[in-house]
């Protein structure tokens, strides 16, 4: 059994101007998605800004309602469960949050923040809360002693406030953290570091990641499988080895091929592919394939045929018609 899996998840979100005729108009952020996540794997999320990854996200962990569609976590729809059970829920699946600081409560101590978890889902005494909040901090290379226990977001770095976020995520043992982002307004220092530390608490704690960044050399140094997304659509999914190998997509070759490489001699000597044209609109969906105006291999289906994702190879789905 997957740990999560959604089927046919869609969120459309209503935008403030009517039409003429007065109705509402909707911008579909995710659509039709169809996704498994296996225990212990860490599956990524790329695509441009806008394209909806931080929804997907935010909808998997039950923090959105769909517009359509479900999702399960270890079989049960989350958002048919009791009050009782959503709770239980919460910290079962967390999140890790793009930017530290904002995420952090500025009025509160790294005591108080690490220590509310256990307040709102467990009965532990306080001398046991007190344990549990600074064996967190050791565990995610932050010293326990008092003095940074008593001190508020502010007066940490960047990586430390990033390093407290991680902890307040761990704190009740999740099997499921989505991490939006969370290495991106880190310097490449602190970015290191962390990407080592999410891989060790991995190990430790059997988690299971939904890992959303843009940058692809991250993506392909701790993900095990990456989903592609444009428009709200996922376009292609595949192990990691195979997508960067040979990428089916003509959105993902693109994105492929704006990545920069660490020899200079290759970026060079690599093809560019160019989007040119503008992104369509998300209010009014193009017919056919939503690609096509930016495609370099567009041809006569795509006009009129909105592709799927099927599976072309082992592992390896692709939305596309030239691999029907």
């Amino acid at each position: 059994m997957s740990l999560i899996e959604c089927d046919r998840l869609t969120k459309r979100f209503p935008i403030s101007r009517l039409t003429l005729f007065g109705k509402t108009e909707f911008v579909h952020a995710v659509k039709n998605v169809t996704l498994d996540i296996q225990r212990g794997e860490t599956i990524g999320v790329v695509g441009e800004s806008g394209c909806g990854k931080s929804t997907l996200g935010r909808l998997l962990l039950g923090l959105l309602s769909p517009s359509g569609g479900q999702v399960k976590f270890l079989g049960k729809d989350i958002f048919k469960l009791s009050r009782r059970e959503k709770q239980h829920l919460r910290a079962k699946m967390q999140i890790i949050f793009q930017d530290p600081f904002a995420s952090l409560n500025p009025r509160k101590t790294v005591r108080q923040i690490l220590g509310k978890p256990f307040k709102i889902h467990t009965k532990l005494e306080r001398p046991k809360i007190e344990a549990a909040t600074m064996a967190l901090m050791e565990t995610v290379g932050l010293s326990p002693a008092h003095i940074y226990m008593d001190r508020n977001p502010h007066e940490f770095s960047g990586g430390q406030q990033q390093r407290i976020g991680i902890a307040r995520a761990l704190a009740l043992k999740p099997n499921f953290v989505v991490a939006d982002e969370a290495v991106s307004s880190l310097d490449l220092s602190e970015r290191t570091q962390i990407l080592k530390l999410l891989k060790e608490l991995q190990r430790e704690f059997q988690l299971t990641y939904l890992f959303i960044n843009h940058d692809l050399a991250v993506v392909r140094s701790i993900c095990s499988r990456v989903a592609v997304m444009y428009l709200g659509k996922l376009v292609e999914v595949a192990p990691v080895a195979a997508l960067f190998d040979k990428q089916l997509h003509p959105y993902t070759q693109a994105l492929i091929s704006a990545a920069p490489l660490p020899d200079p001699r290759a970026t060079r000597a690599r093809k560019r592919i160019v989007l040119e044209t503008d992104i369509p609109s998300p209010v009014s969906p193009l017919a056919g394939c939503q690609f096509r105006t930016r495609c370099h291999k567009r041809f006569e289906p795509c006009e009129r045929i909105e592709p799927q994702l099927a599976k072309v190879q082992n592992g390896h789905r692709v939305a596309c018609h030239l691999h029907r």
